[in-house]
């Protein structure tokens, strides 16, 4: 009996780490997003961030690019140091 419950216990919890691993899989750099061009994507960033849209234009940038949200932030950032926008 208590070797079944702890079979049955272990099956669990390697079916979790799948499902884990499976769900919080990141893309890889550049996998299925084509390159974007630079000076439209600082454009359309700069254009998110003055008409203060914060959280768009990391979004923006994250699903041109495929970067990571802590990648994306410092970008939008830099960015916005660089044209004087006021972000955070």
């Amino acid at each position: 009996m208590t070797f079944t419950i702890v079979l049955v216990l272990g099956v669990t919890g390697v079916l979790l780490l799948i499902a884990s691993a499976v769900l919080h899989r990141r893309p890889e750099p550049g996998g299925g997003h084509p390159a974007a061009d630079p000076v439209t994507l600082r454009a359309d960033v700069r254009a998110a961030l003055d008409a203060g849209a914060d959280a768009r234009a990391v979004r923006l940038y994250r699903e041109r690019t495929g970067a990571g949200l802590l990648e994306a932030h410092a970008e939008v950032a830099r960015i916005a140091r660089e044209s004087g926008s006021n972000y955070p």
